[in-house]
C-alpha cells in the first residue's frame, strides 16, 4: 500500500514571507485577546511556591464567553554584585488550562515544587499531569531531586494541605 502522507522535504520549508505572516497573523491574534481580557473576570487557579519566585495561572473570563488562560510569576536572580534582582514575568494567554500547563515548561522539576493553590475546576486535571510526569521520571532523575520528589500525586497534593497558604473555593 502505498504512503499517501507527504513528507517534509527541504524544499518545503516554510518561506521567510510565510513565517513573517504567521508571526504577524498570531501578534493580531494575541493583541485581540489581550484586549478582550483586559476587563474580564479573573481568578487564581493554580499557584507555585519555590525559593526565589512563585508563579501562578490565571483564568481571565471575557464578557463575549471566551475563556483564556495566562501563566505569570516572579523569579529571583542575582546581579552582578550578587544582590537579589526580582523579575516579574508573564507569558502570553492560551486557550486552556491544559495549554497553560505546557507553557510552564518545568517538566518533572514541577513535582519538587510546593502547591500553593489548587482550583478545585482543575484539581483533577493537575493530579492527571503530576501522575504522567511521574511516570517519566527516571532513576537519574530521582538521584537528582531526592527527597524532594513527590512519590506520588497523593503525596504532591499533601504538600498543598500542608504548604498551601490559600484554599480556593468554587
Amino acid at each position: 500500500m502505498e504512503d499517501r502522507k507527504k513528507r517534509p522535504e527541504s524544499n518545503d520549508a516554510v518561506s521567510k514571507e510565510d513565517r513573517d505572516l504567521l508571526r504577524t497573523i498570531l501578534t493580531k491574534d494575541n493583541d485581540r485577546i489581550k484586549q478582550e481580557i483586559r476587563n474580564a473576570e479573573t481568578d487564581v487557579v493554580f499557584e507555585l511556591g519555590f525559593e526565589g519566585g512563585g508563579l501562578e495561572v490565571t483564568r481571565y473570563r471575557a464578557v463575549n464567553g471566551k475563556v483564556y488562560f495566562r501563566t505569570s510569576g516572579t523569579s529571583m536572580t542575582l546581579d552582578e554584585k550578587d544582590d537579589e534582582k526580582w523579575i516579574d514575568w508573564e507569558d502570553e494567554p492560551v486557550a486552556s488550562f491544559e495549554g497553560s500547563l505546557a507553557e510552564l515548561r518545568l517538566g518533572t522539576n514541577i513535582l519538587c515544587i510546593t502547591p500553593i493553590s489548587v482550583h478545585p475546576d482543575f484539581r483533577l486535571t493537575v493530579r492527571t499531569y503530576i501522575e504522567e510526569l511521574l511516570a517519566k521520571v527516571t532513576t537519574d532523575d530521582r538521584q537528582r531531586m531526592g527527597e524532594f520528589l513527590a512519590a506520588s500525586a497523593d503525596e504532591w497534593f499533601d504538600r498543598l494541605d500542608r504548604f498551601g497558604s490559600r484554599q480556593i473555593s468554587e
